[in-house]
């Protein structure tokens, strides 16, 4: 198992930064900027990007350390692409749907609406040919790029209202990201594309209605419980959003083939420990913000889901039909889905219900007094 180090061997200091050319001889020792999407505030996700920094640190011997700039500090959270692409940076942590109006078929990188959760996303990309599609899609924006953790499942978002039909979606104005808020628009919501440092302003300032961010504990450490009662679920729009590392091209091919072996197992490592850790934090986050803040959680209606279902499907495709790689990524996004969906009927999910009927016959509730 790799150590963890301590942050001061990872992060350089100023001087370090003033690196001019992205490409360096491999016989060196060298410092990458990492950009990230997150507010250094924000717990977890910020943490995650560090974790795979110290990987590669430590498993290179030092030879490679990072300084990280968060949301803000150098770029933009939407710019972090564009920052790594022009060389004023050399890596990011994100997520690849910030990019889909530079190419819609960055949305199967990320999070597809009714689409894998990270461990089918794993096995696509991974075993089904989906990691050599987001190459040949990344190689045209001087990238690439590798799945570095899930938050999960996410929830459907905190509104100031239950959801109990289409016609309670009419006019909303909700922050939502990716290729869901298309479908949303053609629901009859107003889909508003907003940074999480913004969001709680744009609440007190009404300038939204309702949100949605990631999953229980990250939301609850927003505070939007405090001003949104409603908690809907299943997040149908993302059913495990991945983050993403990536790797400005020209350094990743200056790395020596260990090297590269390392980013792409430092990338992978992270996959395990982003969606355990906040398996771990969610659960108990589900307790608090019930029990002590009087949150309402509620199911979104099957006849509401099978009409968001029938959008998606249509939205999916529409983005196939983009160019050929788009089409090819398309077909193989969905053939994935068909084949882990049917597989899932009769193990995880069957499992799941299984588990969840028994534990409702013993009366057993994470509510519970």
């Amino acid at each position: 198992m790799v150590q963890r180090i301590k942050r001061r061997t990872v992060v350089a200091g100023a001087a370090a930064a003033t690196v001019a050319s992205p490409a360096i001889a491999q016989t060196q020792s060298r410092t990458l900027r990492l950009v990230t999407s997150w507010p250094r505030s924000s717990p977890v996700i910020t943490n995650s990007a560090t974790r795979i920094a110290e990987t590669i640190t430590q498993l290179t011997e030092g030879r490679i350390t990072f300084e990280i700039f968060h949301s803000g500090e150098r770029v933009g959270p939407f710019e972090v692409l564009d920052a790594v692409r022009r060389g004023r940076a050399d890596c990011y942590h994100s997520v690849e749907q910030y990019w889909i109006d530079k190419h819609p078929a960055f949305a199967f990188f990320s999070a597809v609406p009714f689409g894998l959760v990270a461990n089918e996303m794993s096995g696509w990309l991974q075993f089904s040919g989906g990691q050599a599609l987001w190459e040949e899609l990344s190689a045209k924006f001087g990238v690439i790029a590798f799945m570095a953790g899930s938050p999960g499942a996410q929830m459907g978002g905190w509104f100031p209202r239950p959801i109990n039909s289409k016609e309670d979606l009419a006019g909303m104005r909700f922050r939502i990201q990716g290729a869901a808020a298309e479908i949303y628009k053609k629901a009859g919501m107003d889909p508003v594309s907003l940074p999480a440092d913004q969001l709680i302003d744009a609440l007190f300032g009404n300038k939204l209605d309702a949100v949605e961010w990631l999953g229980p504990y990250l939301d609850l450490n927003y505070g939007f419980v405090k001003l949104l009662p409603h908690y809907m679920y299943p997040g149908w729009h993302d059913p495990g959003a991945i983050r993403s590392f990536g790797v400005n091209l020209d350094v990743f091919n200056s790395l020596s083939p260990t090297e590269q072996e390392i980013f792409r197992l430092a990338a992978s490592r992270e996959n395990s420990l982003l969606e355990a850790e906040l398996n771990q934090l969610n659960g108990q986050a589900v307790v608090s913000m019930k029990r002590e803040y009087g949150a309402q959680v509620h199911e979104f209606p099957q006849e509401l889901l099978q009409e968001l279902f029938a959008l998606a499907n249509e939205s999916m495709a529409k983005i196939g039909a983009h160019d050929d790689l788009a089409q090819r990524t398309h077909d193989s996004y969905m053939a994935y889905r068909d084949t882990a969906a049917d597989y899932a009927l009769i193990s995880s999910s069957a499992y799941l219900e299984a588990r969840n009927s028994a534990l409702s016959l013993a009366e057993v509730s994470i509510y519970d007094d």
